[in-house]
């Protein structure tokens, strides 16, 4: 075992592991993550999230500077107590996704719907001019 290994399994009681801390304070609850598509349709921002499962009721959606942060939860309907999973590839309880915005958009004319479990969001794209002139004074 090198020299530093076992000066710190010395320090560390015998393992080389580092020490566990749990602060209760740290502990943060396991969020899933949603799949979402972007896309630039006309004059908006398109963003598509399914989210079947969700209660309407559950589901946020905010704008902050240049972010769109998507949260809410689904519950999952338990069949019977003696459930024998072969998959179990769902994600059940709180999720959330912040997305950074490509573009400039108007936030105040933004609008979100939900249709057959699928979460839709559009925002008008502000046009902005990537060319700006810049007067040249010439101080000779």
């Amino acid at each position: 075992m090198p020299r530093f290994l076992r000066a710190n399994a010395k320090i560390l009681g015998g393992t080389t592991a580092p020490p566990k801390r749990e602060f209760a304070w740290h502990h943060v609850a396991p969020e899933g993550e949603l799949a979402v598509d972007v896309a630039k349709v006309g004059n908006e921002l398109v963003i598509v999230a399914p989210i079947a499962g969700a209660d309407p009721e559950t589901l946020s959606v905010s704008i902050d500077h240049d972010m769109v942060t998507i949260r809410g939860s689904r519950e999952q309907q338990k069949e019977t107590k003696t459930q024998e999973f072969f998959y179990q590839e769902c994600f059940w309880g709180a999720f959330s996704r912040s997305i950074i915005l490509p573009v400039e958009v108007s936030k105040d004319k933004s609008k979100a719907t939900i249709k057959n479990g699928i979460l839709t969001i559009r925002i008008p794209v502000v046009r902005v001019s990537a060319e700006i002139p810049i007067e040249i004074i010439d101080e000779a």
